[in-house]
């Protein structure tokens, strides 16, 4: 057998200097971290914890205690695409700091948001994260390879406006002056507001299905009633219903899911707050079996 052989010295593919003791990141896969924020035109929430903990290692033992801290990088490749996202105010970062003790081998810094409602430009924030050793020491540093962490929230325009004891709504009903528009049936439309709540004759057929209620004027609304198969055993039954509303831009914006089971055939939608639209716009509109085949005999608005 041949003897020669190639050597290759892994810690320089890795970036370790083999003559330094290098601090970094511990981390599998990919040195990212994704988070979601919803933001409800008033206030940002974090879909989990503003809390993030760091593993950090150090490649053997040192002989003293570490101080470390993190801080931002600004001009950092991020191993994800993320063109429109707006880099993270430093001014809003919470940098952790802590101590590597002698004779150890890992420890966790932390990182947090200062305040999460400044996260609310779409379609959201990144950062880019690295170790400062406070007590430098010579033949000691920061791994070039794993010393860069980064997070990536995505932030969702998401309103929880709608109501779920689904009782009756108090106030004026009309359904005078709205003009229905769908993708299916629109020859069957006009069926939702001929004052006729128990015949039915539109109705949907798959998850693509969307009703569309459009005013003549901006109104103010408490709620929507709608009638539907009031059978218990009906398998056309309404259960659940995304309600998007227009107020004036051209944007449809979520409300939030109206989800009540049967209804015996009437659904109250109560806003929690009440709007002012020019439009509705119901989407992902279920039945009871969790089918998108749903009777609806007449929608009925009230102010």
């Amino acid at each position: 057998m041949d003897s020669q052989y190639i050597e290759e010295d892994v810690r320089e593919e890795l970036g370790i200097n083999p003559f330094m003791d290098l601090v970094y990141f511990s981390y599998y896969s990919t040195p990212l971290m994704s988070v979601k924020a919803n933001y409800d035109l008033e206030h940002v929430t974090l879909v989990g914890d503003n809390d993030f903990s760091f593993n950090v290692k150090i490649t053997k033992p040192f002989k003293e205690d570490l101080k470390l801290r993190l801080t931002t990088i600004s001009n950092a490749q991020f191993p994800v695409a993320v063109e429109g996202y707006t880099k993270v105010a430093d001014d809003n970062c919470i940098l952790g700091t802590a101590v590597l003790k002698a004779g150890e081998l890992e420890t966790t810094i932390k990182f947090s948001f200062k305040d999460i409602d400044k996260l609310n430009e779409l379609p959201g924030y990144v950062l880019a994260l690295t170790l400062v050793i406070e007590n430098q020491q010579e033949h000691l540093g920061v791994s070039k390879s794993r010393g860069t962490f980064f997070i990536k929230v995505d932030t969702a325009i998401q309103i929880e406006n709608i109501e779920a004891s689904n009782e009756p709504i108090e106030g004026e009903l009309f359904n005078d002056i709205v003009t229905f528009e769908s993708d299916i049936r629109p020859d069957k439309l006009s069926t939702l507001n001929d004052g006729d709540r128990k015949k039915n004759s539109w109705y949907t057929s798959n998850a693509q299905n969307y009703l569309t209620m459009k005013f003549s004027n901006s109104v103010t609304l408490k709620g929507i009633m709608v009638d539907t198969n009031p059978s218990v055993t009906s398998n056309y039954a309404l259960k659940s219903v995304k309600v998007m509303v227009d107020k004036g831009n051209g944007q449809w914006l979520s409300n939030g899911v109206y989800e009540q089971g049967h209804v015996k055939g009437v659904a109250y939608i109560k806003f929690k707050t009440p709007i002012d639209c020019v439009g509705i716009r119901f989407e992902d509109i279920m039945s009871i079996t969790n089918r998108f085949t749903v009777d609806v005999n007449e929608v009925t608005f009230i102010k």
